[in-house]
């Protein structure tokens, strides 16, 4: 069934719901996959997805710390250059799925928001006395 197509492999499901927080993280991550020779600056990098400097250097500074990439040294650009063969399998996953359906990413995206709002309210929301 269509639907059934349509469901993400457990791989995606939970990498994102883990590690990505924007459309604009899975563009940087698919991008470096797409050309995993090349070496990119910030600059390079914001001109190619149309976005802020600022935000891509965010974006990429969360990607190293939370161990998706390995952080280049201070002297070299970015590349794609995952942390682990796990990871390396995921963004493959990733990149497989997101051609097939590319809106069921964003879906999952705005799922993952959906669910951390719905948490936090939860968080605040207190039982009535009797």
């Amino acid at each position: 069934s269509t639907s059934e197509d349509s469901s993400a492999p457990r791989v995606v499901r939970n990498f994102i719901s883990r590690y990505v927080d924007s459309v604009e993280t899975v563009k940087l991550l698919l991008l470096f996959h797409g050309q995993p020779e090349r070496e990119w600056s910030t600059d390079e990098l914001s001109s190619e997805l149309r976005s802020s400097r600022l935000s891509i250097e965010n974006r990429l500074e969360l990607l190293y710390q939370e161990k998706v990439l390995r952080a280049p040294e201070p002297s070299q650009k970015h590349r794609y250059s995952p942390y682990s063969a796990d990871i390396r399998t995921a963004i493959e996953e990733l990149s497989r799925f997101e051609k097939a359906f590319p809106y069921r990413i964003i879906d999952m995206i705005y799922l993952r928001h959906d669910d951390a709002i719905r948490e936090f309210a939860n968080a605040f929301t207190f039982k009535k006395e009797k």
